[in-house]
């Protein structure tokens, strides 16, 4: 027998004698060990590695992130005979991959053991029995840069030299069925026979003892033990008399897999594990703060390295994953960094911290060096890709520098949408987050987000986007819509980053149901951290549990509607032909399901155990899912929410349509549907503004209850638009818009509907490449109608003026969040006035300059010429005079004599010295360095 590949959990054997005698010691803890290394970082000294804590993060022994090899020694003070040396890394994406172990004997060293390709957190290894004077690990690789991250050294001399691993059925704590979970053993010195009395435990999280296996095994080179599984499903932990810590695991059903692209549910890439991918279900992944930034992909001599990036798609690839890829950052050739950021080699993590705040300097290296190959590359292995530009835009932190204003940003989002678009057409291509709430807040830019939108930004994106931290709220996501909608949009609403930050799991999950009942197209869970991690500590965690629980139950997750009632807040979806609801309560006592179900209908807690609906068992600790709810409760659902929205403004006579629906009986629903949406699609065709808003919310409702019932008869839709041709008749209809308006006005309710159609086509692709061809059809049928409806209103509609010109002033500062600008006491310093054109025609003219009193400028005036859609950057020298109050502000003011852009007023202060580069204030930051 063979030791399995895979194996992803290793610690050393105890058998035999030590059984009985205890733990074997780790000989590193004993009097007069001295503890070695190559370096360390900081504090992070090598006796940490053998301080016997694995859990303080201030316990550990760091080298220095440094290329070339790195090693830690233990020399003990006289000769030991060890055979097996376990390293407990920091987390499974901060560990050593190939090192060697090596023992010192007469002053030499010998190599005992060669591992490569790690990938265990806690690797264990067995070797021959050896005397030695010290035992060393040479370690030659690490992820994710070049940094030795371990908790603890741990050096043993054990009976017989063995290793026990535990299968893939147990990869990262996932305990799957099939296949069935094992105990592997390898036996450290091959040809002698190792007799093993084995004893394996099953306990519940609380400690309970559930079934036992004991038995003795004999074997020379390796053997498989089966392992005993749980009767239902929940938390659970392994205890094993050969392994020196007990093994916890999660036990739910596996996702059926169905849903993938039209999953509404994603994470980030900070546990990339097949299993989670697989079992659990989860399909789109964001790369964000893991690997695809510009500036990771060239060596340290500059030149393009794309080899670490390709062996990232090599998950991709395996999984099938949908990509959600970030672009962000620049190398140093091309970033805009300021010259006295503390930035050092490329693979330590600041490398690509602080380059990637920067917007690059040459937007077509930008494409043609970076966004060309990322796509090209991507393109081939991910079936669904999805482009995110940039990452929190309206950040002072993530947009910095003399070219971090919004302007900038406009810039580079049109650039790269037009570029991707050319590379992948059928890819999603959207600008990051903007604050599309156009809320100022304490760590943005102010105006950000209603400078984006008056700049255009719309244009040069497939999708609205944001970063939905906290509880989410229907008020809270209706802002970003409103606004997008009062800016000629409709488009999907997508959160590439959500999380609870230190709520409990069943928190989050209501959280991620809200946004999709809501109607958001895609939310990312950020797992970074402690923020909603999958894996924490080596254990998989509660929020796992939850978002598997999400992906399998509610697949798609069509929104039917939500409300609350009693005390229980109900959101209703579709999973494929299937009506399923999910109950939260903030009743910490349990109550039971007071909803009038069907015989049919099944209870499940998040594992997938079933539940009895005679019992309490709903809290605000256990949300429950009721699985094929009657059609009268869908119908009812759908209703609550029409007479909500009868109340918003254009929803007048709604609450008409929510009591027919209601009164329909089962055998008419599907009939009562289909005439509801034709009459609301014959009313649109003559309806503006805000009745548009309403209906298309209702219409929304009333499509995914049709395709529930289709799904459900297997009835497909009668037509001959297919995703690729209702794209290129919606590329067709924007390029008709823009030869209107020549991009310099907006046709609200034409751009409303197409992009509307556009929405559509994008959902109904998501469908094709899930090989649901019902809910494709139904969905280009009704993009046809609203294309259709905008191709009628084109050339007869009002265009308003929505777009606004904007200018901007950068130059040093000290603080990253401020807007005040300092300047060194009698010498000049450059500044950057950035103006922004979202016309479609150039805007030329004159800017007058005038400084404060007793200040300088190389220019009074500057003339200008910004093209199309595009903008500026005009540099000047200002000199602060060498005499100045400490404290005091000025202002220095700009005006453009024709009237094209607004009027700058720069806030100024006098300093005797510059600091290189601003750092961080404000009450999430120490104030201290440019890291967060």
């Amino acid at each position: 027998m063979r030791l399995h590949r895979n194996a992803v959990f290793a610690l050393l054997l105890l058998w035999g004698a030590a059984l009985a005698a205890g733990k074997p010691v780790n000989l590193c803890l004993q009097p007069g060990v001295k503890l070695t290394a190559d370096c360390h970082h900081q504090s992070f000294t090598p006796a940490k590695a053998a301080d016997g804590n694995q859990k303080l993060m201030a316990s550990r022994w760091l080298s220095r992130d440094e290329t070339g090899d790195h090693w830690l020694e233990a020399a003990f003070p006289n000769p030991q005979e060890v055979n097996s040396v376990t390293l407990s890394f920091w987390k499974a994406t901060h560990l050593s991959v190939d090192f060697d172990i090596q023992i010192r004997r007469d002053g030499k060293w010998k190599t005992v053991r060669e591992i490569r390709g790690n990938t265990q957190q806690i690797s264990s290894h067995a070797f021959p029995t050896e005397k030695c004077s010290a035992v060393r690990v040479l370690f030659h690789r690490q992820i994710p840069d070049g940094m030795v991250r371990l908790y603890e050294f741990g050096v043993f001399r054990q009976p017989h030299p063995l290793e026990a691993t535990l299968c893939d059925a147990l990869r990262n704590g996932l305990l799957t069925e099939q296949p069935a979970p094992q105990l592997q053993l390898r036996n450290g010195e091959p040809g002698s026979i190792a007799r093993i009395p084995l004893k394996v435990e099953l306990t519940d999280k609380r400690g309970k003892l559930l079934r036992t296996l004991e038995q003795t095994i004999s074997f020379t080179d390796s053997a498989t033990v089966n392992l005993p599984l749980p009767e239902s499903y929940g938390s659970y932990e392994y205890r094993f008399n050969v392994l020196d810590a007990p093994v916890p695991a999660v036990y739910f059903p596996a996702a059926p897999g169905k849903y993938r692209t039209a999953s509404p549910f994603g994470v980030h890439y900070h546990d990339s594990i097949d299993a989670i991918v697989h079992h659990a279900g989860i399909y789109w992944w964001r790369n964000h703060d893991i690997y695809g930034r510009w500036n990771d992909n060239y060596d340290a001599d500059g030149k393009e390295d794309w080899t670490d990036y390709e062996k990232r798609l090599e998950f991709v690839r395996r999984n099938q994953i949908r990509e959600c890829s970030v672009f962000l950052g620049a190398p140093p050739a091309y970033s805009t960094i300021l010259p006295g950021e503390p930035v050092k080699n490329r693979n330590h993590w600041t490398y690509s911290s602080y380059h990637s705040f920067y917007p690059p300097s040459n937007l077509e290296k930008w494409v043609s060096d970076y966004l060309i190959p990322v796509a090209e590359r991507t393109k081939k292995v991910s079936p669904f890709r999805a482009y995110e530009v940039w990452n929190e835009a309206w950040s002072y932190y993530r947009l910095r520098g003399p070219r971090g204003t919004v302007g900038e940003a406009v810039e580079m989002f049109h650039v790269s949408y037009d570029a991707l678009k050319r590379i992948d057409p059928e890819s999603l291509v959207f600008a990051t987050d903007v604050k599309p709430e156009a809320e100022d807040n304490p760590y943005g830019y102010k105006s950000f987000g209603r400078d984006m939108f008056e700049l255009g930004f719309l244009r040069y994106t497939d999708l609205l986007c944001c970063h939905s931290y906290g509880t989410t709220t229907y008020p809270r996501l209706e802002k970003m819509r409103r606004n997008m909608w009062n800016f000629g949009r409709d488009f999907e609403l997508w959160s590439t980053e959500t999380a609870v930050p230190g709520e409990p799991a069943w928190q989050l999950m209501e959280s991620l149901a809200a946004h999709r009942a809501a109607g958001t197209g895609k939310t990312f869970l950020y797992t970074g951290n402690r923020w909603a991690p999958l894996m924490l500590d080596g254990e998989p965690t509660l929020y796992l549990v939850a978002q598997a629980a999400l992906c399998r139950t509610l697949g798609d997750a069509l929104p039917l509607g939500f409300y609350e009632k009693n005390g229980v807040r109900l959101f209703l979806f579709a999973n494929g032909g299937t009506s399923v609801a999910v109950l939260f309560t903030s009743s910490r006592q349990p109550m039971k399901v007071e909803l009038p179900l069907d015989t049919t209908t099944k209870l499940e807690d998040m594992f997938g155990r079933p539940l009895h609906r005679s019992e309490a068992v709903l809290s605000q600790e256990s949300p429950v899912f009721a699985i094929d709810l009657p059609d009268r409760l869908v119908r009812q659902a759908i209703a609550e929410r029409i007479r909500f929205h009868a109340t918003e403004p254009g929803g007048k006579g709604l609450e008409k349509l929510a009591d027919r629906l209601e009164k329909t009986s089962d055998t008419e629903f599907a009939d009562v549907l289909d005439h509801e949406i034709t009459a609301l699609q014959k009313e649109r065709r003559t309806a503006e503004d805000e009745r548009l808003y309403s209906t298309g919310k209702v219409l929304d409702f009333l499509l995914n209850a049709k395709i529930l019932l289709a799904r459900r008869e297997g009835k497909a839709a009668k037509t001959a638009m297919t995703p690729a041709a209702m794209r290129e008749a919606v590329a067709g209809e924007w390029k008709r818009i823009y030869h209107r308006t020549g991009n310099n006005g907006v046709l609200l309710n034409t751009e409303r509907l197409t992009s509307r159609a556009q929405r559509q086509m994008q959902q109904a692709a998501m469908y094709g490449s899930d090989g649901d061809a019902i809910a494709r059809d139904l969905l280009l049928d009704a993009a046809e109608e609203d294309l259709a409806n905008a191709r009628r209103r084109t050339m007869q509609e009002r265009m308003v003026q929505l777009y606004r010109p904007k200018s901007y002033f950068r130059s040093n500062k000290r603080l990253i969040r401020s807007e005040l600008y300092c300047f060194p006491a009698g010498r000049a310093q450059e500044a950057v006035i950035t103006l922004a054109n979202p016309f479609g025609r150039t805007l030329s003219g004159t800017l007058e300059i005038t400084p404060p009193a007793g200040w300088k400028v190389n220019a009074a005036t500057l003339n200008y010429k910004v093209p199309a859609q595009s903008r500026s950057l005009l540099s000047i020298e200002v000199t602060a005079p060498k005499e100045f109050r400490k404290g005091e502000v000025v202002r220095l003011r700009v005006r453009d004599r024709n009237g094209n852009f607004p009027p700058l007023e720069a806030t100024c202060e006098v300093l005797k010295t510059i600091p290189a580069f601003p750092v961080l204030d404000g009450r999430i930051s120490t104030g201290k360095f440019t890291g967060n």
